[in-house]
């Protein structure tokens, strides 16, 4: 559903989201405003940004896991495996580390070590 102005601007209507299309430029739009944050609020809320996250050295898998051993039972073990299943040259552009950090995280685990990297993250992001 759109509506068109003599601007040649139109609009898209999508559950909570509005896009403005004029003249090639697109802009988005929440409805939902309680998504939102005022610009008065900001001075209350303590947000830690992720500026300079990007000038960080990218790590290996396996050394990136290290630190997780205390929360996660045999993260190595399935971080090698996930590495094991990745070819050198992964086709989907990435690297082979980045490929096999996404089949680590999506992968089913052995029943005894209770289900998956994301099941394991959860469960220590609820205990928070």
């Amino acid at each position: 559903m759109f509506e068109r102005s003599n601007k040649l601007q139109k609009i898209f209507k999508d559950g909570g989201h509005e896009i403005m299309i004029n003249d090639g430029d697109v802009q988005l739009h929440r409805k939902n405003h309680r998504l939102l944050i005022e610009d008065s609020n900001l001075r209350e809320i303590n947000l830690c940004p992720f500026i300079g996250y990007a000038q960080e050295h990218i790590l290996p898998l396996l050394d990136v896991c290290i630190p997780l051993q205390l929360i996660i039972p045999d993260i190595l073990k399935y971080a090698s495996m996930a590495l094991q299943r990745i070819p050198d040259y992964p086709p989907d552009n990435l690297t082979r580390d980045e490929s096999a950090a996404i089949h680590l995280y999506t992968m089913e685990w052995d029943d005894d070590t209770n289900g998956s990297l994301y099941s394991h993250l959860n469960y220590a992001l609820g205990e928070r």
